[in-house]
């Protein structure tokens, strides 16, 4: 894939309401030589003086004539790129750098300004992916994302249940739960890194990686940072990166009353999950046994009383429990959402009830989970050990798969020599998942090992990951018979 740069300029024409309006782009007759080495695939840098206003890739590459015979009587024949997905970063939570790449009005992107384009497309890519699956939560109220292990399934959910309860200010006490001194922080781009030297009143001092200077950052300053999202919009405006640091910490690590995550085992019951008796011991000392709210219904009760906000409950490994024994009633009570116009078509009853004798049974057994309470399960499609979800629940949530993919090593791992023998590595894994050693019975959608294994921060550590994590759960595989024996040589000859 090549990356180009266009500019908007025609003569005193602004192109850019064109290209929006038609999905394409194109530029005068000078640079038709240039154009011809564009192919589909390719991504499209669209720029308005030195801004960059528009990322798009590249499906079609014809005569403007025969792509849009309008807009060819209007400007001279030229070559046009339509372009499938087009971008505009206006209407994005963030910014870039400004392009100060030299070139005519059509060149090839290279070196910073390639990987500044690259990045800001899949960064692009990444937000849309969370917010067609935040759309599709608050439509369905209940999602599984499922994928093999090691696709980031868990870490996904708690970045989506973070933009469905997001915070627009922190507290003083936000800031102090969050930071403490001796932490290692990354900046917003991830490197370099900066350390928690003290923690004052009403500051923060920060000292940069490998340098003895020391910064104090104000709280009111990291508050202002916090509430701009400064580590997704300070690129473009050169803003402080101490703040935006500090506030992309504390944005993705501030524990959230409205967030809670479990992980389902086999032994978990409707006991644990929904309602239950416990044994306690009263002020004489007597035991006595009370029916008390679990998980689900307790945090349906806070979002009950609190219908001004989201909540989310992050189910991990969902499919590890005997979910119709598990949910219980709660199976009708997750397609019918309380609705106080129709309490008795949106509400069920619990086998246990929270009432005295002296008080109303029947009412103290209801259950309601409200329009506001959304959650989000994960489950490994590899593991054909755990629970299968039957038809009745699978109905009830919406299915996302969250796959294997080389991007996230290429945007977290920096070090370019780590980074190249992790790519390595990826491909000669992703190869064993071929039809030459994956059996007929597994697809390598559920089963090819994620980007998780192969993120490491140097090449000791990806080698400690391919000796102790890679290679022994290749080898189980052999065995449960999702990889063919003949896998076996090409297994243990793995190396980057």
């Amino acid at each position: 894939m090549r990356i180009w740069r266009i500019g908007t300029k025609w003569g005193k024409i602004d192109l850019i309401s064109i290209f929006k309006k038609h999905e394409l782009a194109f530029a005068g007759l000078n640079i038709q030589g240039l154009i011809v080495a564009v192919l589909p695939g390719d991504l499209i840098c669209i720029t308005k003086g030195q801004s960059i206003e528009a990322i798009g890739k590249v499906e079609i590459v014809g005569d403007l004539a025969t792509i849009n015979p309008s807009l060819a009587s209007q400007f001279a024949h030229v070559k046009a790129l339509v372009l499938n997905e087009l971008f505009f970063l206006k209407d994005f939570p963030f910014t870039s750098n400004p392009y100060l790449g030299r070139g005519k009005q059509f060149h090839e992107a290279r070196g910073t300004y390639r990987e500044m384009i690259e990045g800001l497309y899949n960064e692009i890519q990444r937000h849309n992916v969370k917010m067609n699956i935040k759309s599709l939560l608050e439509y369905k109220k209940q999602i599984i994302l499922q994928g093999p292990p090691g696709t980031g399934k868990t870490r996904l959910a708690k970045e989506i249940a973070k933009e469905m309860t997001i915070k627009h200010e922190i507290s003083i006490h936000d800031i102090r739960s969050t930071l403490k001194v001796g932490l290692v922080v990354p900046s917003s781009s991830n490197y370099p890194k900066y350390t928690i030297l003290e923690i004052t009143d009403s500051k923060i001092q920060l000292q940069l990686e490998n340098e003895k200077s020391d910064y104090p950052i104000s709280f009111k300053d990291i508050q202002k940072a916090f509430a701009k999202r400064l580590w997704i919009t300070g690129q473009k405006n050169g803003s402080d990166p101490y703040t935006a640091a500090l506030s992309k910490y504390i944005f993705e690590n501030l524990e959230s009353e409205e967030v809670k995550l479990i992980q389902f085992h086999p032994s978990y019951s409707y006991e644990d999950f929904v309602r239950g008796i416990v044994v306690e011991t009263n002020d004489e000392k007597q035991v006595e046994y009370k029916v008390v709210n679990k998980v689900l219904a307790e945090f349906a009760q806070k979002a009950l009383e609190n219908q001004s906000t989201y909540y989310v409950l992050i189910i991990d490994e969902i499919n590890r429990a005997n979910l119709p024994s598990v949910l219980g009633e709660m199976i009708y009570a997750l397609e019918y959402r309380f609705d106080p116009q129709k309490p008795k078509e949106t509400s069920v009853e619990s086998m246990y009830s929270l009432a005295s004798r002296d008080e109303d049974q029947k009412e103290g057994r209801i259950l309601r989970l409200p329009q506001n309470l959304f959650l989000i399960g994960t489950m490994n499609t590899a593991d054909r050990s755990v629970g299968h979800i039957d038809y009745a629940i699978r109905r009830r949530f919406a299915f996302v798969d969250v796959g294997p993919s080389s991007q996230p090593i290429m945007d977290v791992i920096k070090d370019p020599v780590t980074q190249k023998k992790a790519l390595k590595l990826f491909d000669q894994v992703s190869d064993l998942f071929g039809k030459d050693y994956l059996n007929s019975d597994f697809k390598a959608s559920e089963v090819q090992l994620g980007h998780s294994y192969f993120l490491a921060e140097d090449e000791e550590k990806l080698k400690l990951k391919l000796e102790y994590e890679i290679k022994p759960l290749l080898r189980e595989y052999i065995k449960d018979g999702i990889l063919k024996e003949q896998a076996s040589t090409t297994i243990e000859s793995l190396s980057f």
